[in-house]
């Protein structure tokens, strides 16, 4: 996937383990508790702790608001591809 300028397409992808790694750290476990921590919606947050959608710049401000002492890196990546893309096919029965 390549955009006209000849660059491939890239999305961020969220850090789970970390995330989450940092959290229970704080004390926070449970998805409510997290998404209380970071100010966002539970049913985001779940949706965000499996994959099912892409963090964009409210969730990626709320998450570093909620962690001042961490940086985008701890949490975020670059990866090439839209998150489409790079989704989990489902296990054969």
């Amino acid at each position: 996937m390549h955009t006209r300028t000849g660059r491939a397409k890239a999305s961020v992808r969220f850090r789970t383990a970390q995330f989450r790694r940092y959290a229970e750290a704080k004390g926070h476990s449970s998805d409510s508790e997290l998404a209380s921590l970071t100010g966002l919606d539970r049913t985001t947050m779940f949706r965000l702790m499996k994959g099912e959608i892409a963090p964009g710049e409210r969730i990626i401000a709320n998450v570093l608001l909620a962690f001042p002492d961490r940086r985008f890196e701890d949490f975020f990546e670059v990866a090439e591809g839209s998150p489409a893309t790079r989704r989990r096919t489902p296990k054969a029965a």
